[in-house]
Parts: structure tokens; C-alpha cells; sequence
């Protein structure tokens, strides 16, 4: 090689020498300034998110504190709650302030009596919110007591109408010295702020804090155009210079800065980091001399490399190339084949008159033909349906040279394989080369069809569903509600987007809504996948009305839940409906047991009270004293029917009725119980309202109603009471949740009074419950109309509100008959000489019994218990009558009934007993077949049926 050859090659050497050398440098330089600059941003983001994260509590905290009552009515609880939330933060905020409407403090922490009262209206902020009624954050501003202060106010309602705000002041100083001090970049690094109208907040160079960032580097461009970026909230990476410090002319410094919003409220500042270049290149002097000496030596070796290798160089160049070209020529072809032949893929060229050149061995598996059976054949043997001009397919390939699209081959069999194919010109020259690549997606099509089929099962259960459902993701989206959800709630997609627009509208009531808010997202937090979260929750649906739901929430493996819905109302209705009547039940259960131990002392009482008033002289003084007595005897057994009517066990006497005539009898009854100031209103059906009923236990009824209606109206009113026909169906069953279908007559007695709230609705049917005065009432009105009405078989519900009036609707099975006249006869006393045997185990009722009975010529056997009955009967057969307690010890009344019976088969029987008449038809007495008597006793009725039965 010729001595200039070589001196080309040195050149070329050192030239590329000092062109690596400058671009590794060059490299390492950027390398550290963007290293530089990523942890500049690092700390700036970090810097704008404390601040950011700082403000963001303070407004969530300040907003919880303005939505509760306390804070609106400042009492004690709210001041406390002000001191609590100062103590939390008191490092960063100097005072929180209550101010009321009109822009005044009421109340401020820690406590200054001196800014109690104060007006601060005529500031920006206050100003601002005052307007708007929305959060509002202060620039910087220097406070009264000397620091840099930011105000946070938020505005306070008293349910829509503003009432003032709560705020916080920011120690600005603070603020920085947590945030932005604490930023240092090697030994030149620091941050400075600036606000949304360029004034320097923070900056470490002397003078520049509180000034505008255009006033004090006015004459940097550099400076200004990275601060009107900032300006309009961006982020960026920048570099800056400046040769003047403090009005002094220093060196041109360059420096590497990054600038960061801090979005807060409705303003925003901007972060700026920024660290000198110097500090960078002084980072980089000891690479730069390592790598002068690692050049160095490489150029010494370099000279002596190209005097001897640019020898062998020359020699070897060209059997080396020939060779090399040789070797991928050969490398090619076999990668190309071994690749073609290991596809999956079947591989098949042709030319453009559809002649196979080539296939691959998948070809001949997928269509069911030999390699020589192919190669030479036209391609219409296995697929010709696409190579046509006509073909949409085909004229794609003709115009961009490659297409893509499913097709189906035709196998040897005859059967077809849908497959999936690229087709590609390999060989434009001549007619040109056609690759196919075809992938058999039997298999696919197959899963396909599948999931298509399972999606089309998994929407029509989705969507035929019984109960709601929603799918929710992770960002608390709704992706989709069923057509349940939205008839159960009157809400779609539109309307309830996601969670948080479900909840104000299910939930409008903030208190509840937040309860409902805070359980979920502790089930969400918790909740695994697989797992479902009950919860029973009280939604407001679209139309306004409430629904008490179960909402079933289960997680899924995507993340996502599925929430289903359950109106459960009816049920919840139907359970208060069963826990009352089993809670009316057992107390019914109650005053049967106690009205038989109380109808024998009534007996005792009534019975002797009526023997000494019977032989008592009519001008005796002392007659006044036993008519008294007989008069309380009286109404204690009064109040015994009402226990038995309240349980539903007094007997009654059914007859058909005219609810029309009961009404119109009662009248002028029922407008004595009046005051002259309530107004007494009939509307009656026109036709007749007849139903099965115990005229006495209607007119209980009606005097009942009235006289509550009296009380509920103690400053006068109207009482309106109404006939009319009701027919239960399904419909009518459903919405209101009782009834059987058929024809009720309807009473309805309706009043203008006080009303009465919810929870007293809940109770007024209880027995002992009452709204009045101690001794202006007994509780038992309403319980004893309930258990009138439930004993005919009817119904009764209450509707009311506070100052409204009440309104009572009565339903009573409707009959077809002819109300019966009462007849009215006189029956007189009569007395005999046959015996009769009682069998009664209290003493005081036997005692009485005996001495009326023989007072009218009867002789008496008595009994004190079954067995002892049955004794007795057998020592004195002559006997023509016995009178038979139901209930006694050892032998009931009908086993002492049945034994003397097979000892005289036609033995005359009169039942008594204490105890309601179901359970006295519990013991065996059939309604009807057996004469029966109850207690309490008075001697007429007592003789007047004993002689009835000796008569027959």
C-alpha cells in the first residue's frame, strides 16, 4: 500500500478519534443533564403534590365540618370540632374562622376575642365566595400579625340558603419552608413559586419574593419565556441564563430547570427547579481525562493497526467477499425452507393463472392431498373462488400487492376447511408470484360459536332476570343495568352513569347517603373475588317513592363487581304484618286466661249484689248502695268484653245487617258524643250495605272511632263517616298487601284533628297504648275495635299526618240477605222443685249458684271437681239436671258430660264457664249442640235457662 494510501487511512483514523471522542462526551454531558433534570422534576412533583394533597384535605375537611349542624349553628360540639381540626394541622395553619353571612367573624381559632365581630367582607376571597357560594383559595397576602398567608374558605349552608363560611389561614412561610426549602440540587440546585399572575411567592435570591417574576427578570428573555409557559399552567424541561445578580453584571450563568403546576383550588401556582450547567461539566472533568487517555492509546494503535492490517486487508477483501455472499445465498434458502416447512401454516405459490408452483407440508396435511398431486395442478382444485378480476379481494392485491381476508378450502374428501388467509405478490417481473398463507380456524370458529352461544344464554338470563343487576368496574363506572334495574328503580345508564351519580339520587338524604357511601366502600375494600356482601338499604327511586332493597354485591376476578337488587318491601311489609299479629295473638292469649279467673270474681259479685237487691225493700237506703255496686260489677264485666273482643274470643251473635241503618240508628248517639263545635257528616250508599255482624260490637265500633275523633279535635272539625262497596282483586291485594278477593262493605270514618305521626300509627292498635292523659283513657278503644273487626273477618288500616286529620277504612265481608228485625220479649222468672247437681270448682260461684237455686224451690247437689261429680251423680240418679264448669281439675266438663251420660243416656246438661268460647269448644262443648252459659252470671239469666232446659 502506497505511503499516501496510508496518510488517507491515518487521517481517517484521527478524524474518527476526535469524532467519537466529541460524541461520547457530548453523550455523557446530556446523560447527566437529563439525569439532572429528572430528579429536578422528581422533587418538583413531589413539591406540587404535598401542596396539592395538603389543600385538597384542608377542603374535604373544612366541606365534612360545614354540611353538620353544629358547625351551621356554632354550638359547642362545633367549636370543639374547629379546635380539633386546628390541632391536627397547627404547624401549617395559623387560625380557622367561622364567618356568617354578612362576612363577619363569629368565631375564630386559636381563640382572639379582638377578631370576634370583625368585618372582613371587603376581601378578595371573602368577596368571591360571597358571590359565588363556591370554595375559594386566596393568593398570597401579608397578614395583619406580619407573615404570608393563604385563606381557604369554603361556604356553609342551612339547607339551600348560604349562611356564611368556615376557613382556614395558611402560614404561607410555613408552607415553603416544608415544601420547597427543602429542595436542594447539589450545591446550586434550589426552587422558587410563582402565582397565577406571576408574582414570585418563594424565592431564595434576596428581593425577588413578592414581586413579579417580569419586573425582576426583565431582562432575561429566556426567564420570561419559560414564566409565560408557566402562565397558562404547563410543564415543561427549559433552559435559562443571566450575567446580573442583585443590579451586579456577573458571568453569563446557564442553568437546567423544570417547571411543575400546583393546582389548588381555583388558582394554581407553578414550581420552578433549576440547578447551574458548571455543576454538571464540573461532575464530567474526570471522564473527559479518562476518556483524552483512552484516545490516546487508541491512535497510538491505530497507526501501527493501519500500517499492517491495511495490507492483509487489501489481500483478503476480495476472497472474502465472494465467500461471504456464497454462504447467505445458502443460509437464506435453508432458513426459508425450514421455516416454510415448520409453520403451522400451510404454504402454497401460484401464479397469477392460478398454477401451483410450491406447497408445504402443511398444505398437503390441511387439504388431504400429496405434494405431487399439487405442485403443477390449478389452484381451483383446492380454492378458486376468490382469484377472479371480479373479486373484491382479488383487485385489493392487484392494486397494493398483498390482502388479507377468510375464505374456505375445498379438501380431497369434498369436505371444507374455513381458513384464514394472507395472500402476498412475492414476484412482480412478468405475471408475477402469488404467496398464500392459510391457517385452518376450524377450531376458532368453533370457540367462536360458542361463546356466542353462551353470550346470547348469558344475556337473556341477564336480561330476564327476576331481580336487578348492574355491572360496575373499577372506576365505579356502570357498564350496564338490566331492564329489571330500571323498572325496579325508574333509572338507566343516562341517568346513573356511575357510582357517585347513583348515590345522590338513590340516597338524596346526606346524613343516610353517607352511611350507605362509607358501608360499601368498607365491603369493596374487603370484598375477594368469589365473594358476596349483603346489605339492606332504603333507595329513592326515579319517581320519588322509597323501596327497602337487598343489594347483593359480588367481586369478580376482573376487578369489576356485580351488583344485584331485590325489592324487598312487600316482604318487609308482610313481616311487620305477621310480628303483629303473632305480638296481638299472644297478648289475645293473655286476656282469655285472665278474663276466666276475673268472670268468676264477677259472678261472685254480680250474683250476690242481684240476691240482696232482689230482697231488699225498694225504699231501703242502703238499695242506693248495692245499685252502686251492681253498676262498677257491671262495668268490669264490660271491661272483661273488651279484653275478650280485643282477643277476638268473645262470642258474638251474627246477623245479617244493614251497615247503613246501624249508622243511621246510632246518630243521635253519636252526635251527643260530640261537641257543638265538630260537625257530624253521613255520605251513605245508596244501596244496602249488608254484611254478617254482632249489632252491639258495630255500634262499639262507631262509638269508639267517634269518641277518639272527639278528642283528636279539641278545637272543633268535621267527622265524616261513609259507606260504600270495595271488590278485593289481585291488584288491590298487591298494592295495599292484605285482603281476600271478594265484596267488602267499607266504613270509613275520617276526622280533621291533630293527626298522628309514624311511629304512633305503628302502636295505636295495642292494647294499653294511649296518647292521653293518666285516667283519660284506657288504652283498650282501638285494640277492642281491632279485635272486632278481625273476629267478622274484616280488615283495618289507619291513614294520618301531623295537623291533617286521621281516616279509619274498615272492610267487612259483604253478604247477600234481608236484615232480621229485633224482637224484643219479656221473659219472666219461674222457679221448680227438681234436683239439680253443680259441678263448678270455685267456691264462690258454687256458693252463689246453690242459694239462687234454692231460693226459687230447686234442690241442689253440688260438686267441687269432675271425678267428685261423677260421684255424686252415682249416689243420686233421680237427678234432672246438670250444671257442668267447662274447665275444672281432674275431669273436664265434657268427660263428666259423657260418663254421666252412659249412667243415664238422656241426662240433662247446662255448660258454664269463665273461659272464652274457643277454648270452651277446645274441651269438646260443639257450638250448638250443647246449651251453654257464660260468666259472669246474674240470677235471672241463671234461672231464665235453667228453666228453659227443664221445660223441653
Amino acid at each position: 500500500m502506497s505511503i499516501r494510501h496510508a496518510l488517507v487511512v491515518f487521517i481517517v483514523f484521527v478524524g474518527l478519534c476526535g469524532v467519537l471522542f466529541t460524541s461520547f462526551y457530548e453523550k455523557a454531558k446530556q446523560e447527566s443533564i437529563r439525569n439532572l433534570n429528572t430528579q429536578q422534576l422528581l422533587h418538583a412533583r413531589q413539591a406540587a403534590q404535598g401542596i396539592e394533597d395538603s389543600f385538597v384535605r384542608w377542603t374535604t375537611g373544612l366541606t365534612a365540618l360545614s354540611e353538620t349542624n353544629h358547625i351551621k349553628d356554632m354550638d359547642s360540639t362545633g367549636k370543639q370540632y374547629i379546635e380539633n381540626f386546628y390541632k391536627n394541622d397547627s404547624d401549617l395553619i395559623r387560625t380557622v374562622t367561622r364567618v356568617d353571612v354578612h362576612g363577619r367573624i363569629i368565631y375564630t381559632v386559636p381563640d382572639d376575642r379582638k377578631a370576634i365581630g370583625r368585618d372582613i367582607s371587603s376581601q378578595k376571597h371573602i368577596r368571591e365566595i360571597m358571590n359565588t357560594h363556591k370554595p375559594v383559595i386566596s393568593d398570597v397576602f401579608s397578614a395583619v400579625q406580619g407573615y404570608d398567608t393563604i385563606a381557604l374558605h369554603v361556604p356553609v349552608f342551612s339547607g339551600s340558603t348560604y349562611a356564611g363560611t368556615i376557613g382556614i389561614a395558611v402560614n404561607f412561610q410555613s408552607l415553603a419552608k416544608r415544601y420547597l426549602e427543602v429542595i436542594k440540587i447539589g450545591d446550586t440546585g434550589y426552587a422558587w413559586l410563582i402565582s397565577r399572575d406571576g408574582t414570585e411567592l418563594f424565592c431564595p435570591i434576596p428581593g425577588h419574593t413578592g414581586n413579579s417574576v417580569f419586573k425582576n427578570c426583565k431582562d432575561f428573555p429566556s426567564i420570561l419565556a419559560m414564566a409565560e409557559d408557566m402562565l397558562k399552567g404547563h410543564e415543561g424541561v427549559t433552559t435559562y441564563s443571566f450575567n446580573m445578580i442583585r443590579g451586579k453584571t456577573v458571568q453569563d450563568v446557564k442553568k437546567h430547570a423544570v417547571y411543575v403546576p400546583v393546582n389548588i383550588g381555583n388558582t394554581f401556582w407553578s414550581i420552578v427547579v433549576a440547578s447551574s450547567e458548571n455543576e454538571v461539566l464540573s461532575s464530567l472533568k474526570g471522564f473527559r481525562n479518562r476518556l483524552i487517555v483512552v484516545f490516546g492509546i487508541l491512535l497510538l494503535g491505530g497507526v501501527l493497526f493501519s500500517h499492517y492490517g491495511l495490507k492483509a486487508w487489501s489481500i483478503i477483501r476480495e476472497e472474502e467477499k465472494r465467500r461471504r455472499a456464497e454462504n447467505r445465498l445458502r443460509a437464506s434458502e435453508e432458513k426459508y425452507r425450514t421455516i416454510v416447512e415448520n409453520m403451522n401454516d400451510a404454504i402454497y405459490i401460484h401464479d397469477f393463472e392460478g398454477n401451483i408452483i410450491d406447497v408445504n407440508e402443511n398444505t398437503c396435511k390441511m387439504i388431504g392431498y400429496t405434494r405431487d398431486e399439487l405442485v403443477g395442478a390449478n389452484i381451483a382444485k383446492i380454492d378458486n373462488a376468490w382469484l377472479r378480476p371480479g373479486n373484491p379481494e382479488f383487485g385489493r392485491l392487484t392494486r397494493e400487492g398483498t390482502t388479507a381476508f377468510e375464505h374456505e378450502n375445498v379438501r380431497k374428501d369434498g369436505s371444507v376447511v374455513p381458513v384464514e388467509v394472507s395472500v402476498k405478490i412475492v414476484d412482480a417481473r412478468g405475471k408475477g408470484i402469488v404467496q398464500v398463507f392459510a391457517r385452518d380456524i376450524r377450531e376458532r370458529k368453533r370457540m367462536e360459536e360458542e361463546i356466542i352461544g353462551e353470550k346470547s344464554k348469558l344475556k337473556g338470563l341477564w336480561d330476564n332476570a327476576p331481580f336487578g343487576m348492574v355491572l360496575i368496574d373499577k372506576d365505579g363506572r356502570f357498564n350496564y343495568a338490566n331492564p329489571k334495574f330500571t323498572e325496579l328503580f325508574g333509572f338507566d345508564l343516562s341517568d346513573t352513569p356511575d357510582g357517585r351519580t347513583w348515590f345522590r339520587k338513590a340516597y338524596p338524604n346526606t346524613e343516610y347517603r353517607h352511611t350507605v357511601i362509607s358501608t360499601w366502600i368498607e365491603d369493596w375494600n374487603n370484598a375477594k373475588p368469589g365473594t358476596s356482601m349483603p346489605r339492606i338499604f332504603t333507595a329513592t327511586c326515579k319517581d320519588g317513592t322509597q323501596k327497602t332493597v337487598n343489594f347483593i354485591t359480588s367481586a369478580l376476578v376482573s376487578g369489576d363487581y356485580l351488583l344485584a337488587c331485590e325489592d324487598i318491601t312487600e316482604l318487609k311489609h308482610l313481616e311487620s304484618q305477621l310480628r303483629q299479629a303473632q305480638k296481638m295473638e299472644a297478648i289475645g292469649t293473655l286476656a282469655g286466661g285472665i278474663a276466666h279467673d276475673f268472670n268468676n270474681i264477677l259472678t261472685s259479685l254480680l250474683g250476690y249484689a242481684s240476691l240482696i237487691q232482689m230482697k231488699m225493700d225498694p225504699t231501703d237506703p242502703l238499695k242506693l248502695y248495692v245499685d252502686q255496686i251492681l253498676s262498677a260489677t257491671q262495668k268490669a264485666a264490660d271491661l272483661v268484653r273488651s279484653l275478650l273482643t280485643f282477643s277476638r274470643r268473645q262470642s258474638v251473635t251474627l246477623a245479617p245487617l244493614d251497615m247503613n241503618n246501624v249508622i243511621k240508628t246510632a246518630n243521635n248517639l253519636l252526635k251527643r258524643l260530640l261537641t257543638e263545635d265538630i260537625e257530624l257528616r253521613t255520605s251513605l250508599a245508596k244501596d244496602e250495605m249488608m254484611v254478617m255482624a254482632d249489632k252491639t260490637q258495630m255500634d262499639q265500633i262507631l262509638f269508639n272511632l267517634v269518641t277518639n275523633a272527639r278528642d283528636a279535635m279539641p278545637n272543633g272539625g268535621t267527622l265524616t263517616i261513609e259507606t260504600g262497596v270495595v271488590e278485593m282483586g289481585r291488584e288491590f291485594i298487591r298494592v295495599r298487601g292484605f285482603g281476600k278477593p271478594g265484596r267488602y262493605v267499607q266504613l270509613k270514618i275520617s276526622d280533621t284533628g291533630t293527626g298522628m305521626d309514624q311511629a304512633t300509627q305503628e302502636s295505636i292498635f295495642d292494647p294499653f297504648f294511649t296518647t292521653k292523659e293518666v285516667g283519660k283513657g284506657t288504652g283498650l278503644g282501638l285494640a277492642t275495635v281491632y279485635g272486632i273487626v278481625k273476629q267478622h273477618g274484616g280488615y283495618i288500616t289507619v291513614w294520618s299526618e301531623l295537623n291533617q286529620g286521621s281516616a279509619f277504612h274498615i272492610y267487612l265481608p259483604e253478604v247477600r240477605a234481608m236484615a232480621d228485625q229485633e224482637k224484643q220479649q219479656t221473659v219472666s222468672i219461674k222457679g221448680g222443685h227438681e234436683k239439680i247437681l253443680i259441678a263448678e270448682d270455685n267456691e264462690e260461684v258454687r256458693c252463689f249458684m246453690r242459694e239462687v237455686l234454692q231460693q226459687y224451690g230447686y234442690k241442689v247437689i253440688e260438686a267441687i271437681d269432675g271425678e267428685d261429680a261423677i260421684d255424686r251423680f252415682k249416689h243420686h240418679r233421680d237427678v234432672d239436671l246438670i250444671i257442668v264448669d267447662s274447665v275444672m281439675p281432674k275431669k273436664n266438663g265434657r268427660e263428666v258430660y259423657e260418663e254421666i251420660r252412659g249412667l243415664q243416656p238422656h241426662i240433662k246438661t247446662l255448660f258454664t264457664s269463665g273461659y272464652t268460647k274457643d277454648i270452651v269448644l277446645d274441651k269438646g262443648i260443639e257450638d250448638g249442640k250443647f246449651d251453654f252459659i257464660a260468666k259472669p252470671l246474674s240470677p235471672t239469666t241463671l234461672l231464665q235457662k235453667v228453666r228453659e232446659i227443664l221445660d223441653r
